[in-house]
């Protein structure tokens, strides 16, 4: 928030964290100086317009020139916008709040003498929150208006916030070949704050109802990676066709029944064939959504990590 005009001030009426509504008064300006000028105009205006009636007269009765009557004509306007500026003036020493938010800071005291290029007042409107990527240019065609986004925050680590792409900036800056995309955030408890840094990812393509596996379930051998299935009492290793993957979890292309019983646990000294007794059950959150009614009971006495189905995103990071 600026000042329109420079002044000494001389209240300020709100603080940091204060909720404020459109048109509030934030702080005054010493006033003694522009009512002064806004009554000194007043006056020039009255004696312009007094000045234009006799000269009005005087023109009905052909006593002056059509130039000179328009030259009083022009001197009481110009009289009149100077006025409506003095009184423009005063108003301005009155700061107002451009719009409902929140106080974040105060740059400004009691007594500064501030110019207009002074910043007095940072507000925030909480209520609509936007964060702004940078996505390079390679990433262009695969974003679009309204496309669904995920945002989560170090500060707030449980807590996935969704979102939308309000805008897509059509400029891509030569120097950093990116583009800026503007996304909003839907946060109904109030949890973000204004400047706050935060991840968001772009779902660019969705998987449904993909059998996925945990990637603690993965052997890795020269550059390939492998997962143990559970059939009767012994184990086969397959080679992973991977799909989509995230931190915690990969889409297996290969055909797995879907009750399949994956090792997660103890699998790097296996072989195909190795005989294996099954010690503990494990059923992981992303799991449980995408079970059937029927299965549930199942899935609790599985063999560690099931394959399960679920819905896995591509994402731009």
């Amino acid at each position: 928030i600026y000042s329109r005009i420079p002044g000494l001030v001389e209240r300020i009426f709100v603080e940091e964290a204060d909720r404020v509504t459109k048109n509030q008064p934030l702080l005054q300006l010493e006033q003694e100086e522009y009512k002064l000028e806004e009554e000194n105009a007043k006056l020039q205006y009255e004696k312009q317009k007094s000045e234009f009636k006799r000269f009005k007269i005087l023109k009905e009765k052909n006593l002056i020139s059509e130039e000179e009557f328009e030259n009083a004509r022009l001197a009481l306007r110009q009289a009149e916008l100077q006025w409506k500026q003095a009184r423009l003036n005063l108003d301005y020493t009155i700061v107002r709040s451009p719009i409902n938010g929140v106080v974040g800071e105060r740059f400004v005291r009691l007594g500064n003498r501030i110019q207009t290029s002074d910043r007095l007042f940072v507000i925030s409107n909480l209520n609509e929150k936007v964060v702004k990527l940078y996505v390079p240019q390679d990433e262009l065609l695969k974003c679009y208006n309204n496309q669904p986004a995920i945002i989560t925050s170090d500060v707030l680590p449980e807590q996935h916030f969704t979102g939308w792409v309000k805008r897509i900036s059509p400029i891509v800056d030569p120097t950093s070949g990116t583009f800026k995309v503007t996304v909003g955030i839907k946060d109904p408890q109030d949890q973000l704050r204004p400047g706050m840094f935060v991840s968001v990812k772009l779902i660019v393509d969705t998987h449904r109802g993909v059998p996925l596996i945990p990637k603690a379930a993965l052997v890795y051998e020269n550059e390939r990676s492998y997962f143990f299935v559970i059939q009767a009492d012994s184990v086969v290793r397959m080679e992973l066709r991977r799909g989509y993957e995230d931190a915690h979890r990969i889409e297996v292309t290969n055909t797995i029944p879907d009750t399949a019983q994956i090792v997660v646990v103890g699998q790097g000294g296996l072989k195909s064939g190795n005989k294996v007794k099954v010690i503990k059950v494990r059923t992981y959150d992303w799991q449980k959504p995408y079970l059937k009614p029927s299965d549930k009971s199942l899935a609790k006495v599985s063999s560690p990590g099931s394959s399960g189905r679920g819905t896995i995103h591509f994402a731009i990071h």
